[in-house]
C-alpha cells in the first residue's frame, strides 16, 4: 500500500485480517457497525440482567458514569490513534457481558446478582459512551480518506 509521500506502508497481520471481506464488506466495517449497534443504549444490559426498570438513583449513577466516560473518550479520541478508541470499548462490552453471565455459572454468586448487574451496566455505559466514535469514524469526514490507516496505526 502506498502512502501519500510515495513511501510503502507495510500492513500488519491485523490490518490484513480486518481488510478481508465477508459478503462484500470489509471486516473492519462490520466491527464498526456492531459497535454502533451495541452502543445504542446501556439499558440493553439492564434487560439482560432480568430487570425491566431502574430506580432514580440507578439512573443518576448511570448518567454520571456515561458523562464521565464521554469526558474521557473525547480527549482520548483527539490525542490517541483511532486504534485505541475503537478497540477499548470492546473491552468494556466484554466485561459487561462477562459480569452479567457470572451468576448463572454458580449458585454462590446469586446473592451478588444485583451488584454484578449494576457493575455490568456501568461497564456497558462506559462502552456505550463511545458510540460517537464508532459513528464519527465510520461516516465522518475523517473516516472517508484515512480511517483504515488511522484505525490500525499504533504510533
Amino acid at each position: 500500500m502506498a502512502h501519500d509521500q510515495g513511501e510503502v506502508v507495510i500492513m500488519s497481520g491485523l490490518q490484513i485480517a480486518m481488510a478481508r471481506e465477508i459478503g462484500g464488506w470489509p471486516l473492519y466495517t462490520i466491527v464498526m457497525a456492531l459497535g454502533q449497534v451495541l452502543s445504542a443504549t446501556s439499558f440493553q444490559i439492564t434487560l439482560l440482567s432480568g430487570q425491566s426498570s431502574q430506580d432514580n438513583m440507578q439512573l443518576y449513577v448511570l448518567g454520571g458514569v456515561f458523562l464521565a466516560a464521554s469526558a474521557v473518550w473525547y480527549p482520548m479520541f483527539r490525542l490517541k490513534p483511532s486504534f485505541w478508541v475503537l478497540s477499548a470499548p470492546w473491552v468494556f462490552f466484554g466485561l459487561a457481558f462477562f459480569l452479567i453471565g457470572l451468576p448463572s455459572l454458580t449458585q454462590a454468586l446469586h446473592p451478588a446478582h444485583k451488584a454484578l448487574a449494576s457493575v455490568a451496566t456501568w461497564c456497558y455505559a462506559v462502552a456505550s459512551a463511545a458510540a460517537f466514535l464508532f459513528f464519527g469514524l465510520n461516516f465522518g469526514e475523517e473516516a472517508v480518506s484515512i480511517s483504515f490507516l488511522r484505525w490500525f496505526t499504533l504510533s
